[in-house]
């Protein structure tokens, strides 16, 4: 962090650009799965030239990835690997309905068998049925990961130029230009309807009503939604209306600007650079295959208001294949978000020999930094308003600056006696003020020992440092549905939690669903991430890989590491945060958890917080090898392994998080050896 700021802790790439080219050049690239899809596709093609005192190179690119479903592979076709369709969705194609009828005062499960069931009062569940329903079990529940995708596809097309112009023997200015425009693909299974207050979603399917003239009722009673109806749950599927369909076009502009060169203080030259830079990208997102709640709400309502409705039609959701194309049109419509976001940075670097030493040069290197980042969300406007039936998402905007000032030294300490061919000391350190909260210092020491030619020692300490971005920041409340398992369920695994009965939960309660909304969100109050880094390790150049007839070079590097991040920027597990609630019943938990009358979860707040730390440690073992220079060409080859010996998530509560190394939590993982 001292030596590139605030986004180090995320991960610094380096990316060094083309600078000059004399002529055309052109590569192509195809590459496929081992079971023949995804297939990916890149082509680019590069022109440049030079002149005494000007050079430029021109660059176009164009990426193609195709689809890789995940029902074509084994370990993604079912919700969770080795439970078939036990934890499916309750929400299924035909229907499922969890009722109670005021003339008997059962409460019952029921599946649609037929566009048009006939309700008979007599028979119950669980049990046989010979009307037109049968009692809903988990046979029934609904595969949704056959439509997900593993792979998305997508399309990206980029322009990149870049130019550079000699003002002077000592001065150049360099600019830099990209367009890149990304249109991808996402899909997930048809949208549910949950109605009813058993599995609460959406305050207009939370509160659906069908009366009992509606003509697709098929039970000869009103169907009360809410707390305290009748109507308890209506999961329906409509596989009629096709799976969601998210379609993102993204642009990103990208300029730059540099006035570099050098000029001479008491015999010494200094290098200096001064930059500018803009960039900014604009997504548009379009949502197809979703629902419209209230207009549900009113097409399952009073039938004469329907019908004073232009467009509205009644809606069937008794049975699969009940849905017309005429009830689609009036509920179902396509969503629009944007979203955009801008960065803008002006820096100025000033690099040196500050004195000559026995042992080399003692270099410094200084700067100043200015960057402004500015961030839009913007949901469709039956988003906002409450009507979209899927995930609650809200408007996001927000912005913020920081200036930065940094210094680093280069010392060395030894050179040319035995054993130490030259020793290097490198010391920086950089502070940083935030418009949001404030400064912070981080530093940074080094060690470079280079044994020998062949041999070359390395350790590091450093302060780590992040500041929450615009997103983590300001982002307004959206949701998304975790698969969780309600511990106060009258089927819990290991038994109902005694504590649940002060939650108010009946003890008759049974979690219809295991999909539940979360909603999760920036927060305002967020502190920076602050770490602490150690690595250590070494590279070894063997003299007889060195300019052998099978080899110009190779390397060998192993680098041991130990990270501890505290205030880690993170929501908490929504599961840990759920079992934690009922085990505890600790405000600190439980403050976000509401539930309804019927002991359903209507409320999951999990915003991100500073979490307590985060701790990992493990090493790298990377080899590369570049081959002598043969009459048709040179090979090289890279191979970078990562191993996680141990990582740990501690809560601000001091709750351990659910993770660890090798262990799949919430569809990711810390895998214990990386290859690449």
């Amino acid at each position: 962090s001292s030596i590139y700021g605030s986004d180090a802790i995320a991960g610094v790439v380096n990316i060094i650009t083309k600078r000059e080219q004399e002529g055309v050049s052109f590569s192509a690239r195809f590459g496929q799965s081992e079971e023949g899809d995804g297939d990916l596709k890149d082509v680019e093609l590069g022109i440049g030239g030079s002149t005494e005192r000007a050079s430029f190179f021109l660059g176009a690119s164009y990426h193609e990835t195709e689809t890789i479903f995940s029902r074509d592979r084994e370990q993604s076709s079912v919700p969770v690997p080795g439970t078939g369709v036990a934890l499916g969705s309750s929400s299924i194609p035909a229907g499922r309905f969890l009722v109670r009828d005021p003339n008997t005062g059962r409460t019952l499960d029921l599946v649609p068998n037929s566009l048009r069931p006939v309700y008979n009062p007599a028979q119950t569940c669980p049990g046989t049925r010979t009307d037109g329903f049968h009692c809903f079990t988990n046979a029934d529940r609904f595969n949704f990961a056959q439509f997900n995708l593993l792979q998305t596809p997508s399309e990206r097309k980029s322009i990149f130029g870049q130019a550079s112009y000699d003002l002077t023997e000592m001065v150049k200015l360099s600019v830099k230009a990209l367009y890149n425009n990304r249109e991808s693909l996402n899909q997930a299974a048809p949208e549910p309807f949950f109605f009813g207050a058993a599995v609460p979603s959406n305050f207009w399917a939370d509160t659906t009503s069908i009366p009992a003239n509606h003509p697709f009722n098929p039970f000869g009673f009103d169907l009360i939604g809410g707390a305290g109806g009748n109507f308890l749950l209506g999961g329906r599927r409509p596989i009629e209306g096709g799976p969601r369909r998210f379609f993102q076009d993204v642009d990103t502009f990208y300029f730059s600007a540099t006035l570099s060169g050098s000029f001479q203080i008491a015999d010494r030259n200094v290098y200096f650079d001064v930059n500018a830079v803009s960039s900014e990208s604009e997504a548009t997102q379009t949502n197809f295959g979703s629902y419209n709640a209230r207009r549900a709400n009113l097409a399952l309502g009073n039938p004469a208001t329907c019908a004073a409705t232009p467009g509205c039609t009644p809606l069937n959701i008794f049975g699969e294949g009940s849905i017309t194309p005429a009830m689609l049109a009036f509920i179902q419509p396509v969503l629009t978000d944007r979203s955009n976001n801008e960065l803008s940075l002006y820096s100025a670097n000033l690099t040196a020999d500050l004195a000559d030493l026995p042992a080399g040069p003692l270099a410094i290197a200084t700067g100043f930094e200015y960057r402004k980042y500015e961030g839009a969300y913007t949901p469709d406007g039956l988003t906002i308003a409450g009507e979209y039936n899927g995930v609650v998402s809200r408007p996001t905007a927000g912005s913020f600056s920081v200036d930065e000032f940094y210094a680093e030294l280069a010392i060395p300490l030894l050179a040319g006696v035995t054993g130490v061919e030259q020793l290097d000391l490198s010391l920086a350190a950089r502070y940083s003020d935030y418009s949001t909260f404030g400064g912070e210092t981080t530093s940074k020491v080094g060690l470079r020992w280079q044994v020998s030619d062949q041999f070359l020692l390395r350790g590091t300490f450093a302060e780590g440092f992040r500041a929450p971005n615009v997103g983590e920041l300001f982002a307004g409340a959206s949701g998304f549905d975790a698969v969780l398992n309600d511990p106060c369920s009258a089927n819990a695994t290991g038994g109902r939690n005694p504590n649940c009965t002060q939650l108010g939960v009946p003890a008759s309660y049974v979690q219809p669903n295991p999909q539940i909304s979360v909603q999760t969100g920036g927060n305002i109050n967020l502190q920076p991430e602050k770490a602490d880094s150690f690595t250590a390790g070494f590279v070894w150049s063997p003299a007889f890989a060195s300019q052998a007839s099978w080899s110009e070079k190779m390397d060998v590097g192993f680098s041991w590491y130990d990270h501890e991040i505290e205030d880690g920027i993170q929501a908490v597990d929504a599961q840990t945060q759920l079992n934690l609630c009922v085990q505890t019943l600790s405000p600190a938990f439980c403050t976000g958890i509401n539930r309804n009358s019927l002991g359903a979860i209507d409320r999951f707040s999990n915003f991100l917080t500073n979490i307590g730390s985060i701790e990992t440690s493990g090493f790298d073992v990377d080899v590369n090898w570049v081959s002598p220079a043969w009459d048709w060409g040179q090979l090289s080859t890279s191979w970078r392994n990562t191993f996680v010996e141990d990582y740990r998530a501690v809560g601000a509560a001091g709750a351990v998080q659910p993770q660890g190394v090798g262990i799949e939590v919430s569809n990711s993982a810390i895998p214990e050896w990386t290859s690449v």
